[in-house]
């Protein structure tokens, strides 16, 4: 038996708005503190000076223990691992900026200093649920301003780093499973991204790319371009809207793909279901895509005996620094050939995670 190692209230397990589609929602407001210069720009001591200014204003909140502080630079090698798994850190960040993150214990938001922008705010909320991402933002961006002063102009907003990002600026986006419009064809795929981005939009791969260049798994972000179109609220409106329009697009093309190719569907999520049940080491590439093909069995009605937030949890529970923190945190007996290599235990931890989470699927013969 392996670890759950998702927290019972971890956003990602849990059901969301139009999870059918919408894997999660995310949300980050880019701000920089007046009278210092952009982190690239920093020289002497500023970004130290940063970094305290914002650590204290964290131990300033009213519940100041709900948040986790540290230099990145005296993290151990795995704990810097699993913040670039999880896209808060970049995977090789500049070594001449003193740089921070702070976490909320409950995983829900997450704060870096010192990257791109002197603080940029972030949150997460399972499904299509733009409101609870904005609401923690906001309140967080609002405490913040209680001890500390963003650059801003009347004309140009919150002063940011990126252009793309002044005004108000906020990153927003939402993770889409679109297997069923990319089986409908190139035109149709093709008529949802044009569409998508006539409404100040883009639509980007998740998780690199996959076969024929299409985003692995059929997953993608969509997000807005710029933050100098209308207001926050108009635009997380905008976002909803566009991301509705694309949930629509995506189950017409399910219902029209369970009549127009029943059998070649059916050898996918055969295939998928084959290879979760029997196989004893999986890379992470690999299981996007079985996920992706499970996931598509349940939205055509071929499998059932899984909910939609288990798949999209796993996603959290497969990387590489994760189920390296399991393998060092417990004690597993790994069958011999196994136990002497590092990297055929994560491997073999990964596939016995995927089958424990997976195993009430049931095949719907008929």
């Amino acid at each position: 038996m392996t670890p759950d190692t998702s927290a019972p209230d971890s956003w990602y397990a849990a059901p969301g708005a139009e999870d059918d589609v919408a894997l999660s929602t995310r949300l980050q407001l880019a701000r920089n503190l007046a009278n210092f210069p952009f982190p690239e720009r920093e020289r002497g001591d500023d970004g130290e000076r940063v970094l305290s200014l914002v650590f204290d204003a964290f131990a300033h909140l009213d519940d100041p223990d709900q948040y986790q502080a540290n230099r990145l630079d005296r993290l151990t090698p795995l704990r810097r691992k699993l913040l670039v798994e999880r896209g808060f850190i970049p995977e090789t960040p500049n070594p001449q900026i003193v740089s921070g993150i702070v976490l909320k214990t409950d995983g829900r938001v997450v704060c870096t200093v010192n990257s791109v922008d002197h603080l940029r705010i972030a949150a997460f909320a399972a499904g299509l649920n733009p409101d609870e991402v904005w609401r923690l933002c906001s309140g967080l961006d609002a405490e913040m301003q209680k001890t500390l002063q963003f650059a801003a102009s009347y004309d140009m907003g919150f002063l940011t780093a990126s252009l793309f990002d002044a005004g108000s600026g906020m990153c927003a986006s939402v993770y889409v499973h679109l297997p069923a419009t990319e089986l409908t064809g190139h035109d149709a795929l093709n008529d949802m991204l044009v569409s998508v981005n006539q409404r100040g939009f883009g639509a980007e791969a998740c998780f690199g790319p996959g076969p024929q260049g299409l985003p692995l798994g059929s997953y993608y972000r969509i997000r807005n371009l710029n933050s100098l179109d209308g207001s926050e609220f108009d635009q997380m409106a905008s976002l909803t809207a566009v991301t509705k329009y694309a949930a629509d697009m995506e189950r017409n093309f399910r219902a029209a793909i369970r009549k127009s190719m029943p059998t070649s569907l059916r050898d996918r999520v055969y295939r998928a279901f084959a290879a979760v049940k029997y196989s004893r080491f999986l890379e992470e590439k690999e299981c996007v895509t079985l996920i992706s093909d499970i996931k598509l069995g349940k939205d055509t009605g071929i499998i059932t005996g899984v909910e939609y937030c288990a798949l999209g949890a796993l996603f959290y529970r497969l990387k590489n620094a994760h189920l390296e923190l399991i393998i060092r945190s417990g004690n597993f007996a790994f069958e011999s050939d196994v136990e002497a290599t590092d990297d055929l235990k994560v491997r073999r931890m990964r596939a016995l995670i995927v089958q424990e989470a997976l195993e009430n699927i049931q095949i719907v013969t008929g």
